[in-house]
């Protein structure tokens, strides 16, 4: 019995870390790597600690362990094609491709409680307020509305381009606010499906934050996804089989949808009471960044050169690609010039159409399971905000690697997560919830 306490202890020490770890990738990405290698050198230590003494407690469910074979093989043989190929990248490929999967595969092994779940989400929704908070502290400390003995600006001056105001738009450069691809829609969901009226109070405070900083950071891809993440939404709760609890998220998605809508007015009135911004001016902008041939804007161009760089390598090798690591033509990062900002177009030149047709299929599996296990309130209270916010994270991708860098690597394997953890404790009924409980949860 002694034994079993301290292998829970350990357990929940390891969740701790990891949720350290999660903290720092989300509101401090691509910064302190010192500090986020120590963290992953603890989760290695405690998890090569926990294979040696209590491998009978790593635990991945046939199917998931399946789908993460396919998915470090198939990476393998295109890191592998890539050093046949002589690529400059290929070998540096290795830590996202399968060093990073490889590790969240063990800790995977190792999550069999709620108490995991519950605290990532803290760490989530702590998140989602404290970074468009932030944001507002850093446009404010700029602006000189806060005096500079009070401001304190945590990124290295690398990594920020400060605050630019030109006519009808605001932009602002930090790096944190790519998190609110995911954490934008995590809210908004967990909005759309809040009994709790405080809450529910609270995630709406939190979304009206949220829209507040996208519309004043300039992403256009950012303020596009948040729009987009209510129809995301719709489909997922569309998705679910039991009729009760569909019947009745739906009329509070539609309820909530309406208050969510005046939201996004009260927070343009409130930016516009400081600096005025031009509605036409931002879908304007947007609209020049989906139309690559008409576009002047220097970013939309350069994604056009792109497009057309790896296109023309893709079509050298069609079914294969040039391999992981290989570089086009056109070269955006000197430092990394096998890396494009349009993913999936260089997933494509990388893997050909072989390689992005099982990666496409590897994550519709994990949508499909998801929606899958969307059959009681507890599954849709977790499994439906993570996947709002991994769709919608996924859509914003195309625009951004954002998938090859560690810090976001998150975004994929919470879902996965929980996807095991559900399929591994289905059969027992202290983690499962009557459907028939839900019938009035929603009146």
């Amino acid at each position: 019995m002694e034994n079993v306490y301290k292998i829970r202890i350990n357990i929940y020490i390891l969740y701790f870390v990891f949720a350290s770890l999660l903290f720092f990738s989300i509101f401090l990405p691509t910064a302190y790597k010192e500090i986020k290698i120590g963290i992953l050198y603890i989760i290695a230590i405690l998890l090569l600690v926990f294979l040696y003494k209590n491998s009978r407690y790593f635990k991945i469910y046939g199917n998931l362990l399946l789908i993460w074979f396919i998915s470090l093989s198939i990476g393998n043989f295109f890191i592998f094609w890539g050093v046949v190929n002589s690529n400059p990248g290929a070998i540096s490929s290795i830590t996202v491709i399968i060093l990073w999967p490889m590790l969240y595969l063990l800790l995977t092994g190792f999550i069999h409680k709620m108490q995991f779940f519950d605290l990532i989400n803290k760490v989530l929704i702590f998140l989602s307020f404290v970074i468009p908070v932030y944001g507002l502290y850093y446009l404010l400390g700029n602006a000189g509305v806060i005096p500079s003995n009070l401001f304190i600006n945590i990124f290295p001056e690398n990594l920020l381009q400060g605050v630019g105001l030109y006519e009808g738009y605001v932009e602002t450069s930090l790096p944190n606010l790519v998190s609110l691809f995911f954490l934008g829609p995590f809210v908004l969901a967990n909005f759309m499906i809040e009994k709790n009226t405080k809450k529910k109070i609270f995630y709406g405070l939190v979304f009206l934050f949220i829209i507040t900083i996208a519309l004043l950071s300039g992403r256009r891809a950012l303020v596009l996804i948040l729009l987009m993440s209510f129809f995301i939404i719709f489909f997922l709760i569309l998705g679910i089989k039991n009729k009760v609890i569909k019947r009745q998220l739906m009329h509070s998605f539609i309820r909530r949808s309406v208050f969510s809508i005046l939201l996004i007015v009260v927070s343009f009135i409130g930016i516009n009471y400081f600096y005025p911004i031009n509605i036409y001016t931002l879908v304007e902008r947007i609209r020049l960044a989906l139309s690559f041939s008409s576009s002047t804007d220097p970013s939309t161009v350069a994604r056009y050169e792109q497009f057309f760089a790896l296109i023309e390598g893709f079509s050298e090798n069609p079914l294969f690609g040039q391999g992981f690591g290989a570089v086009a033509s056109v070269i955006r990062n000197e430092a990394q010039p096998w890396a494009y900002e349009l993913f999936y177009v260089a997933l494509l030149f990388h893997t050909g159409l072989i390689g992005i047709s099982v990666y496409a299929l590897l994550t519709l599996w994990i949508v499909w399971q998801g929606v899958k296990i969307l059959n009681n309130y507890t599954n849709i209270k977790y499994m439906l905000p993570y996947l709002a916010g991994m769709i919608s994270f996924l859509l914003g991708s195309a625009s951004n690697p954002y998938l090859t860098k560690f810090d976001y690597m998150w975004v994929i394997f919470i879902p996965v997560m929980y996807i095991n953890y559900y399929l591994l404790n289905k059969h027992n009924k202290r983690e499962r919830y009557n459907a028939k409980q839900l019938k009035h949860y929603y009146s």
